[in-house]
């Protein structure tokens, strides 16, 4: 890193871990995600009761992840979704399972999510969920950061609204597409059964 007219330089050819503790060069605009989110949900209270009342939901600093990290994380994804296809397995899980799981309905699922945690050891798998609010709440997310330096802004490559629209309603058509040969859904709602739960 280096300072130049009062504006911190993040090196991105730095390694995560020292990007991690020496670059800050990206930080939450919380009123900006508050408008955002205040638009989005049409309820002038939203960021009051749900974010403000949570200071930790959304960090106000960057995590670095080494490409290395990238890749073991992507492998194992592909190792699951490999597994989840083989005869065996689909048995073996089916046997526990009530009478319903064997049907096929045809959509795969959209908004799957694989948490992982970073470790010293790399990163550790600990949930396969859907998560469509997450998705939504990282999307506004990355449009509500301040990048003070060119190289990290070059990076970041910060999805444009119209992409993430356009990503989420192609989920949705491939999914249609699956269980129906005919037409496309003309309205979507994403649902949850427990929301106080969450």
């Amino acid at each position: 890193m280096a300072m130049s007219d009062s504006t911190v330089q993040c090196d991105t050819k730095q390694t995560p871990e020292r990007l991690n503790k020496e670059c800050f060069c990206i930080t939450l605009e919380s009123d900006a995600l508050c408008a955002a989110l205040t638009r989005e949900s049409g309820d002038p209270e939203f960021c009051s009761r749900f974010i403000k009342a949570r200071p930790h939901l959304f960090s106000s600093a960057p995590v670095f992840i080494a490409q290395s990290d990238i890749v073991a994380m992507l492998r194992i994804v592909w190792a699951i979704e490999a597994a989840s296809r083989l005869p065996g397995y689909r048995e073996g899980a089916l046997s526990w399972a009530p009478d319903i799981a064997r049907h096929e309905f045809g959509p795969h699922g959209v908004f799957m999510g694989y948490d992982f945690h970073l470790t010293a050891d790399g990163p550790r798998l600990i949930e396969v969920n859907t998560n469509a609010g997450g998705a939504f709440l990282n999307a506004l997310l990355a449009k509500a950061q301040r990048v003070c330096c060119k190289e990290v802004k070059d990076a970041l490559r910060i999805i444009r609204a119209e992409e993430f629209d356009s990503a989420v309603m192609d989920m949705f058509q491939s999914e249609w597409k699956l269980q129906r040969v005919h037409g496309s859904p003309r309205r979507i709602a994403i649902v949850d059964d427990q929301p106080q739960n969450q």
